[in-house]
């Protein structure tokens, strides 16, 4: 077997009648499924559980669903919810093999095929988060501060080489004097004639 495709999550639209959906990518066991329905309103995302929530079933071949499974919910997903299939395997190794014995190749590609998704979940988890273009030259520390705020803004530093939390309190007092320079710098507009005059 082998891992053709880069894809490991997919998403469908609730209908409130459906509840059979396609998971069509290699999976090594039901536990490595992790099953959402996102609330389309609020954007929050809730983990279902096997069993009381939902079914997988599939084909194995040698213990893996290699067409990948269908996901059968016990109640259809409503028109306001969203599911969002995806494969998160536990990073393991559990393959053992005798010194100076044979190497079972049906177990070794297997193995080689869960490190390729591992790989892969790995790299589109990081394809989805927040980091520096590739052309970023400047210096910048994309770390989080390590003292949180509470109630706090994420904020670049002065320098501008990393970031740094600022209350909500220090933010209003931030605009509020923002807000003064700029009233204040109306005055320096001038008109056709030469004259100073509020530029409103």
């Amino acid at each position: 077997m082998s891992v053709s495709t880069t894809t490991d999550r997919v998403t469908y639209a609730g209908d409130a009648s459906t509840t059979a959906f396609s998971f069509p990518y290699v999976l090594f066991a039901d536990a490595d499924l992790k099953v959402y329905l996102k609330n389309n309103t609020t954007g929050a995302e809730t983990l279902k559980t096997i069993t009381t929530h939902y079914t997988i079933s599939g084909t194995q071949t040698n213990g893996v669903y290699e067409s990948g499974v269908t996901v059968t919910f016990l109640t259809a997903p409503t028109a306001s919810e969203t599911v969002l299939i995806l494969r998160d395997r536990s990073v393991t190794q559990d393959l053992e093999l005798d010194e100076n014995g044979k190497i079972p190749s049906l177990s070794l590609e297997k193995q080689l095929d869960k490190l390729a998704t591992d790989v892969q979940r790995g790299k589109n988890k990081l394809a989805r988060s927040v980091s520096l273009k590739e052309g970023f030259t400047d210096s910048f520390t994309p770390d989080l501060p390590a003292l949180m705020v509470n109630d706090g803004y994420l904020k670049t530093n002065t320098a501008g080489d990393g970031f740094e939390y600022i209350s909500e309190s220090d933010l209003i007092n931030t605009i509020n004097t923002s807000s003064s320079s700029f009233t204040a710098s109306r005055a320096l507009v001038s008109d056709a004639n030469g004259q100073y005059r509020d530029w409103e």
